[in-house]
């Protein structure tokens, strides 16, 4: 992912955040390596190799391109459309996410996940 696709990432979480639409989970990858294991708006417990540590949700910041992480984005997306068959594919190069004969479109899955969810709980 290139640094402005990795931004737009990060700004759409922290707003889909900052508006209760979207929380962690356990199993996404923090860019440091930990992993998340459990957390709400306050703190974060995340795994790492020196131990569980308890951290700021404003210190974390996620792998976009991890598989975990985008497994926790497409359950979070199909909670937050309804559709439990909601889902991505590429198309044309862009990334295209269908739920419920709607559509989001961006260049990286992660942003077009976070799209659908801003989308379907606006």
């Amino acid at each position: 992912m290139t640094q402005d696709q990795i931004e737009r990432c990060d700004a759409l979480w922290r707003e889909l955040m900052d508006a209760e639409r979207v929380r962690w989970m356990g199993g996404m990858v923090t860019r440091r390596g930990g992993i998340v294991a459990d957390g709400d708006t306050r703190s974060i417990w995340v795994c790492s190799p020196v131990g569980p540590l308890r951290v700021s949700p404003a210190d974390v910041l996620l792998s976009w391109d991890h598989p975990a992480t985008i497994g926790c984005l497409v359950s979070l997306a199909r909670e937050a459309t309804g559709d439990a068959e909601a889902s991505c594919v590429v198309y044309a190069g862009q990334w295209h996410c269908d739920w419920h004969g709607n559509e989001t479109i961006a260049e990286t899955e992660p942003e077009a996940l976070l799209l659908a969810i801003q989308a379907a709980t606006a």
